[in-house]
């Protein structure tokens, strides 16, 4: 499968290192510091250039924004209907911390991994076994195809029927 960053910032070369160092930067650098890009590329360890360093952190805004938006939809849906992994899964035991840790997980796990589902199971807190985060995801993958087909009634977070569609407004998008 294709490498994400890749598609968007060119080849990637961002280990898991270079990443953790990329977060701890943000966190020292201050926002406002207009040698910021320079100084977060001296503190990943001067193998990325200014320029990379600040495509980088897009792509992170980029990839956080998705994160929000579905973590907001699932919320809206559970709200509107059952629990869905109740549903699907049995009782839910998925709290809001473990959803967040789950997310992040994805976004750090590769997909090719063979032992992705343990790893993101680990990180998680070792809560979950791999077979419920995997299904979690499936779960997940399930809302996507909801959202992303238009089949979501944004005003009360239940699919829509067949013969129903989605029109986007900019006051939808506030």
């Amino acid at each position: 499968m294709e490498d994400p960053d890749e598609s968007r910032n060119g080849p990637s070369s961002w280990s898991w290192e270079d990443n953790k160092l990329f977060e701890l930067a943000l966190a020292v650098v201050d926002e406002g510091n207009p040698d910021r890009w320079e100084e977060v590329a001296s503190i990943v360890g001067g193998k990325k250039s200014a320029e990379e360093v600040k495509r980088h952190y897009e792509v992170l805004l980029e990839d956080l924004d998705i994160i929000e938006s579905v973590s907001y939809w699932r919320k809206l849906r559970k709200l509107a209907m059952e629990d869905p992994d109740e549903s699907r899964n049995g009782p839910s035991s998925w709290s809001w911390e473990d959803n967040k840790l789950f997310e992040l997980a994805l976004a750090v796990v590769d997909e090719g991994n063979p032992d992705r589902w343990e790893e993101v199971a680990s990180i998680v807190g070792g809560k979950k076994s791999a077979e419920e985060v995997k299904r979690h995801y499936e779960v997940l993958l399930e809302d996507l195809d909801i959202i992303e087909s238009g089949r979501l009634d944004h005003a009360v977070g239940a699919p829509l029927s067949d013969t129903q569609d989605v029109r986007w407004t900019d006051e939808d998008q506030e």
